[in-house]
């Protein structure tokens, strides 16, 4: 059975015959493809398949697809596939709740020529990537070759017969394998005719487009007719405990799902059914806003996704106190810790202190209270949940010791926020019993000193870097014993763009902090009347790159009792 013969639509067939009794109508009804696709059992309760409809305008045979480049609102999409009027079309997508494509938007419109090696009658089939510096790959059938297409151009720059690289028969598709995935960055390159899959490399020929090396190893599956489209899948998406990557079995009308090999390379005895009554399932591409696998199918003309994909597992990370800090007997802290859930959201960080749970936190900051910590050395464990998924933190040891050090920080107060370039008062408590204390030393985020004082109340004056600041304070006695203080959690937000703040030093002068746009030149101007309004120049300053824009430590002296009013102008 050829290909065309294969795929052919056949529509519903109506026999009238004529005979003694009348007439007597045979209907012959053939299913419509594309109109019952069903996820298979074993993965249905965790992902769902949805029509997005044909493109308008864009011929049949619908080949390969892709995302534009830089643009995750426009699909790229093979038209006339397999033939050598075959071209690469852009239509704009829509989307609905969560970001989900839900159809689209106008008309195909042309994009690049995707026509096969001259003379050999091939064309776009069902691989179009993008490769390294954006270059645009396709793969051709029938006459087994790849395209490029160089960044802003519409013609082929470059095509290579697969034949001399070792690949059998007509290849169908064409994928390089995803960052995060085994095998990053490698060439797959799959053949319909034989079923193959195949390993290669790219490297650069020089004139923005790239070599591919011979055939390093291949793979064969036990695939109807045809192996075309190839979506990776993270480890941790529900079902898929293992990396695994989604084959389209064009001529089995179904995907199927392989776990992969440290290579990237699906293992054979791992296919199961992924879904089924596909007609002519061709592309395969990944909705870089939402995860979706997003597939077309060749003579049925439409597109589909389907949901469910996109969600890693979690990452977590105690972010304070710091691997083997020292407290106090007995002892109290606050835990802290960064979770984050790539396609997913966390629904909560629960707290262990020696396996034991000590809370649960479902917001950021994610924290909890140790309370009451007996000496000795403690194994603190953060567990990040979400999309019911799970990870667990490395474990961060604490130690706490009998010293009789006790040491806390009096200002600022825990979870205290703040505008960027305000200047913060650190200020401590701190006593030995039978001893003296000789000085407490505040650390940035549990390892970057800031200043030691000698002297009660500790004072320390510190501007501190945008974002979360984890403050800690050490006292040492005159034994050489040490305690640290509980963490104090601190957040200085970013100033917006085109915004001026004026923040108050305790030296009584007042800084003046402003956010521009880089390379621009502005002029600081004040006025101590609105109206009228006498605007007197008084610094100049120019928003650079390194500092992403930010222009601070303007620092005026404010007279007593006086009220002024300042701008920032941006020069021509």
């Amino acid at each position: 059975m050829n290909r065309e013969s294969a795929s052919i639509r056949v529509p519903d067939l109506v026999l009238n015959v004529r005979g003694a009794i009348g007439w007597l109508a045979i209907a012959l009804a053939f299913p419509f493809p594309g109109l019952a696709q069903t996820i298979d059992p074993y993965y249905a309760a965790s992902y769902n398949i949805r029509g997005l409809g044909p493109v308008q305008d864009l011929p049949g045979r619908y080949g390969g697809l892709t995302f534009k480049a830089g643009d995750p609102n426009t699909l790229l999409i093979g038209g006339d596939a397999n033939t050598d009027g075959a071209k690469i079309y852009q239509i704009a997508v829509v989307r609905g709740a969560n970001g989900h494509v839900t159809g689209f938007s106008g008309s195909a419109a042309y994009f690049a020529d995707a026509a096969g090696l001259p003379g050999q009658g091939g064309g776009i089939d069902g691989g179009l990537i993008y490769g390294p510096g954006n270059v645009l790959f396709y793969a051709s059938y029938s006459d087994n070759s790849i395209g490029q297409i160089k960044p802003g151009q519409s013609s082929v720059a470059k095509q290579t017969d697969l034949s001399t690289i070792g690949v059998d028969g007509s290849t169908g598709s064409l994928v390089i394998v995803p960052a995060g995935m085994p095998g990053a960055g490698r060439l797959k390159i799959l053949s319909y005719k034989a079923s193959t899959w195949y390993d290669t490399t790219l490297s650069s020929d020089g004139s923005g487009t790239y070599d591919l090396a011979p055939i390093s190893t291949s793979v064969r599956l036990d695939l109807s007719l045809g192996l075309e489209g190839a979506f990776y899948v993270n480890a941790g998406n529900p079902k898929f405990p293992n990396p695994s990557v989604l084959v389209s079995d064009y001529g089995g009308s179904r995907i199927v799902s392989f776990e992969v090999n440290s290579n990237g390379d699906p293992l054979p005895t791992t296919q199961r059914d992924f879904a089924t009554d596909l007609s002519g399932v061709e592309g395969a591409a990944v909705d870089p806003l939402t995860g979706d696998f997003v597939f077309s199918t060749f003579n049925g003309g439409e597109v589909y996704a389907v949901g469910g994909f996109g969600v890693a597992k979690p990452t977590v990370a105690i972010s304070a106190p710091a691997d083997n800090d020292t407290f106090a007997a007995p002892a109290s802290f606050g835990v802290y810790a960064d979770a984050s859930q790539t396609g997913g959201a966390i629904s909560r960080v629960d707290f262990y202190l020696d396996a034991l749970l000590i809370g649960t936190a479902t917001s950021a900051p994610y924290n909890a209270e140790a309370e009451k910590v007996a000496a000795g050395t403690h194994s603190l464990t953060a567990v990040a949940l979400g999309n019911g998924l799970s990870t667990t933190s490395s474990v961060v040891h604490v130690i706490v010791t009998n010293t009789p050090v006790n040491v806390a920080i009096r200002t600022p107060s825990d979870n205290t926020i703040t505008s960027e370039c305000a200047e913060v008062l650190l200020s401590a408590t701190a006593d030995v019993a039978g001893g003296s204390v000789t000085n407490v030393a505040y650390y940035l985020n549990t390892t970057l000193w800031l200043a030691s004082r000698t002297q009660a109340p500790y004072l320390l004056v510190a501007t501190l870097p945008a974002g979360t600041n984890y403050l800690t304070a050490v006292a040492t006695d005159n034994l050489g014993r040490s305690a640290s203080s509980a963490v104090v959690r601190v957040v200085f937000k970013a100033t917006p763009t085109n915004t001026i703040s004026a923040n108050l030093l305790a030296s009584g002068e007042l800084r003046l902090c402003f956010r521009g746009l880089v390379n621009s030149t502005y002029v600081f101007e004040s006025t101590s009347n609105l109206s009228p309004q006498t605007w007197t120049p008084f610094s100049t300053n120019t928003a650079t790159a390194a500092q992403s824009g930010l222009i601070s430590l303007l620092q005026v002296i404010l007279p007593p009792n006086s009220t002024k009013f300042y701008r920032a102008r941006r020069q021509p």
